[in-house]
């Protein structure tokens, strides 16, 4: 069950936000088809964090392999509030995240006539003590695979640009 769906839409790209009763923020849907609620179950809905900010000495709550999920500082953070407004660019979306150590603001800057999309996140530690970052995401798509009826080695394809300033990687 949820507390609040917040629902956008900005140059035909859709964005579908949750809060759980817990307060946990979620990105259930960034596309431009229209959002199916049978396409993700409410186990799986824990995984759909728009951000991971991996504290340092935290743990992770997703043992598999070298990747940034599950991360500490992401379960621990509440929905706190959000705004949206027009700027000179287009629309512009924020979440204002908080735990007892962090201050996270999520950043969604859309463009007027293009179906495009620029995020960043700010962090601030708004405790007494230090707080080491060992990782914190511009942006994260849980359940990319989701939309569409073939399978997802069929309709995806992942290029990974592997280049350098002076070929190093050539």
């Amino acid at each position: 069950s949820f507390q609040m769906r917040l629902e956008f839409c900005e140059n035909k790209l859709k964005t579908v936000f949750e809060v759980t009763d817990e307060g946990k923020l979620l990105l259930l849907h960034f596309s431009n088809a229209d959002y199916d609620e049978s396409k993700i179950n409410d186990k799986a809905k824990r995984w759909f964090t728009p951000v991971e900010v991996h504290v340092a000495g935290g743990n992770q709550d997703d043992h598999h392999g070298a990747k940034h999920t599950a991360s500490s500082g992401s379960i621990s953070l509440k929905y706190k509030d959000h705004k949206y407004y027009e700027n000179e660019f287009g629309g512009k979306l924020e979440f204002l995240l908080e735990d007892d150590e962090l201050s996270v603001t999520l950043h969604y800057q859309f463009y007027k006539n293009i179906s495009g999309v620029r995020t960043w996140v700010d962090v601030k530690n708004i405790s007494e003590k230090i707080v080491g970052l060992e990782y914190v995401s511009a942006f994260s798509l849980v359940g990319i695979d989701k939309e569409g009826e073939e399978t997802p080695n069929d309709k995806m394809r992942v290029y990974i640009p592997h280049n350098g300033w002076c070929r190093e990687l050539d």
